[in-house]
């Protein structure tokens, strides 16, 4: 089986994972080489088995481990960093370019430079690419990385609608997956869009908190339209109601049962 880690860049609080054949610890630098340049992440999930479903992964030809003349190397190279965010920013406002930077790398070599963006609108990259050659401090190859919303929100932070700091930044380094499925399947009245949607515009991060809450919670209970046995006789089940924590059923006649009796039978 193939394994991952997952490993975080380091100016942006995602996260994304990297195959890999050697064993790597929670915080160690790892170098990624994505064909146009090497760069620095840091591990932030160690070594485990690769699933299509719960793993995003990044496309690299090598991973391995930073050295610590290779990272005095780094440090040194984001150093530049501040300029180039200004030539950056200038160019957003000279050609009125409705973007905004979220992150900029420098690569190893000190060759190669990732602007990571922000923008709904289709951007001009000849152009671009020609203000920054020619107003760049040194030649250097340049790469443009663009994020949705909701990845602009998780790098950035900001305060959600019950005035805490965001989740997707807070509390974790990926942009957690809900779809409508899932909430149906809680009883989620999906109807009411505009309370369940956060600052990006997507399902809230919360609601998958919620909803491994009530996962344990159902664990043991019976699907809608199964036959289940109560009290010596079979009964079909209809209804769940996890607020009030009744199973309705019916037999010869409504049945209302409470959680407790499946947990008991457990």
């Amino acid at each position: 089986m193939r394994e991952v880690i997952g490993i975080k860049e380091q100016n942006t609080n995602q996260i994304s994972y990297a195959f890999t054949q050697e064993r790597f610890e929670i915080g160690d630098m790892v170098i990624l080489d994505n064909g146009k340049g090497e760069y620095i992440y840091e591990c932030v999930r160690s070594n485990e088995v690769y699933s299509e479903y719960a793993h995003k992964l990044v496309e690299v030809k090598t991973v391995r481990h930073a050295t610590s003349s290779e990272l005095l190397v780094y440090i040194e190279n984001q150093k530049s960093n501040d300029q180039f965010i200004i030539i950056f920013n200038q160019m957003l406002k000279e050609f009125k370019i409705n973007a905004i930077l979220v992150a900029l790398d420098v690569a190893l070599d000190g060759e190669h430079l990732k602007y990571t963006y922000f923008s709904t609108d289709k951007l001009h990259f000849p152009k671009m690419i020609k203000y920054l050659l020619m107003n760049n401090p040194k030649r250097m190859k340049i790469e443009f990385y663009q994020v949705g919303e909701r990845e602009y929100y998780a790098i950035n932070g900001g305060i959600g609608v019950c005035g805490y700091e965001l989740c997707c930044h807070s509390r974790s380094y990926h942009t957690p997956t809900i779809t409508t499925n899932s909430l149906k399947s809680l009883g989620i009245n999906i109807n009411l869009k505009k309370s369940l949607t956060g600052s990006c515009g997507k399902y809230k991060c919360c609601l998958l908190f919620d909803a491994a809450d009530k996962q344990k919670l159902t664990d043991c209970l019976p699907d809608i339209d199964h036959l289940i046995e109560y009290k010596g006789e079979k009964v079909v089940v209809t209804q769940i109601d996890l607020e009030s924590q009744i199973v309705t059923a019916v037999g010869t006649e409504v049945i209302k049962i409470n959680f407790a009796h499946f947990y008991e039978r457990k």
